[in-house]
């Protein structure tokens, strides 16, 4: 039996009652679906949805992980910071997926090499679309507090 589904709640939900969440959880939860490959289900109004809402819903590489990664699996839990990683089908490039569940801004330091990269590895921000410099040995991106980042990872 495949995972439960989960529902999406931003933007105007409810009978016009607004999200709680902050815009940085909003994107931890699209981002945790998205690398667990959970059903996306969608509670909100979509007429009423604000143009940050429906930038989480429609980003194409975030899409992509969630429809078609595999072997999806939690790297590491440590205290607050929490890492997932994903295989990119027919490539050896890997989705990584990274949280900071604290209330303060820290960085989540990756070691390359428990996700099976050794040398110079690119990097790209799925959610900003954007290629950053080349890593190598360890990637430590700083997440916000309830935050978290996903990207795609390719040996140089």
């Amino acid at each position: 039996m495949g995972p439960t589904p989960t529902c999406f709640r931003s933007g105007t939900v409810e009978l016009g009652r607004q999200t709680h969440f902050t815009p940085d959880e909003q994107r931890t939860m699209m981002t945790l679906w998205s690398i667990a490959r959970s059903p996306l289900i969608l509670g909100a109004d979509m007429t009423k949805l604000d143009e940050a809402t429906l930038a989480l819903l429609t980003n194409d590489e975030v899409l992509a992980v969630n429809q078609a990664s595999e072997g999806n699996r939690q790297l590491f839990e440590k205290g607050d910071l929490i890492a997932w990683v994903a295989d990119v089908p027919e490539s050896k490039d890997k989705y990584l997926a990274v949280f900071n569940t604290g209330d303060a801004p820290a960085p989540v330091p990756v070691e390359l090499s428990a996700v099976g990269f050794t040398g110079d590895v690119t990097v790209r921000d799925l959610w900003a679309r954007l290629s950053q410099d080349d890593v190598r040995g360890t990637f430590a991106p700083v997440v916000p507090p309830h935050g978290s980042g996903l990207y795609r990872l390719r040996a140089r």
